[in-house]
């Protein structure tokens, strides 16, 4: 009994031994029992990985720093190269200038200021009010003939004035005539104007210098048929 209980007892020391765990983690971990350094094993495989990576994060940290500096010179450089040529060229790019001149000065030359008038929309608004008042004076000059001719021949419109002579379209039935649209004075006079196809009547203000002309003699000449609907002569 007293030699295996000796036995047990060895036994149980040694396998304590085995459990001690490394110095390097007797820092980390509960205080415990220590080996002597005779009994000390630490991996060289560990040591020389744990070498290795803290020289890697060496030379990593002073290429970082060499390339910052190569960074800085080569934007210097790059400037000082930059900086001699003329500000037309470095004015959407220099960024010296603040923000909203280099944001907006190249908009300027694509987008038009709605508030200032440029020269093609000074140029288009003049040749609308010419164009507008060329066909404002043909229609009053269309207008004084037909008053003057009709003051001579209508005893009702003998004291008529311009603006009795005021033109509207007086649309009639698709089948009643060839003639869809008629030209009517506020009395109830009217004249048609030839139908051009299917492209509808066209505007009294828009006819050309030959046919103000044709309706010009036709109106000094007294045949008042050139011009006014037949059968309607009378109204």
């Amino acid at each position: 009994m007293g030699m295996s209980s000796e036995i047990w007892r060895q036994r149980s020391e040694d396998r304590h031994q085995f459990l001690i765990p490394y110095p390097e983690a007797e820092q980390e971990s509960k205080p415990t029992m220590s080996l002597p350094s005779s009994q000390r094993s630490i991996p060289s495989n560990a040591s020389n990985k744990r070498k290795r990576d803290e020289s890697s994060i060496g030379s990593i940290a002073v290429k970082d720093e060499d390339s910052s500096k190569d960074e800085g010179a080569v934007k210097d450089e790059g400037w000082d190269s930059m900086k001699d040529l003329p500000n037309n060229r470095l004015s959407p790019f220099n960024s010296r200038k603040p923000l909203s001149e280099a944001v907006n000065k190249p908009r300027q030359s694509i987008l038009a200021d709605p508030l200032k008038s440029t020269r093609n929309t000074a140029k288009s608004s003049e040749q609308y009010q010419k164009g507008s008042l060329r066909k404002k004076a043909r229609a009053d000059a269309t207008k004084q003939l037909l008053l003057a001719h009709l003051r001579q021949t209508i005893p009702s419109l003998a004291h008529a004035t311009i603006d009795d002579v005021s033109l509207r379209v007086a649309q009639r039935g698709k089948y009643e005539d060839r003639v869809g649209y008629h030209w009517e004075f506020l009395n109830g006079y009217e004249f048609a104007r030839a139908n051009y196809g299917t492209g509808g009547y066209k505007a009294l203000s828009n006819w050309t210098i030959d046919e103000l002309a044709a309706l010009k003699k036709a109106l000094e000449d007294g045949d008042l048929r050139a011009v006014v609907n037949e059968g309607k002569e009378g109204r």
